[in-house]
């Protein structure tokens, strides 16, 4: 599975399942992007509704909430750590 951030780069993702009932998933992927990227795309709704093609609301402050991927992940900002 690919993603691309911003146009800039691709990524990878393997997942591992198993069979049972309430497995876990455990998924990594890979951005070949600096982390400066990562951390702008994070932190602005506007490249991230682009990078994830859904709705982002994102407010870059410690302490302030974001809704992603259309308001099926919600949370806060605690802290905020450049790049």
């Amino acid at each position: 599975m690919g993603f691309m951030l911003g146009g800039l780069g691709a990524a990878s993702a393997n997942a591992q399942t198993t069979n049972k009932p309430g497995a876990t998933i455990h998924q990594e992927i890979d951005f070949n992007v600096p982390p400066a990227r990562i951390y702008e795309v994070l932190l602005d709704a506007k490249q991230f509704s682009a990078f994830s093609n859904d709705t982002a609301e994102i407010q870059p402050r410690p302490g302030e909430a974001f809704k992603l991927f259309g308001g099926r992940v919600e949370g806060r900002n605690v802290e905020l750590v450049p790049n």
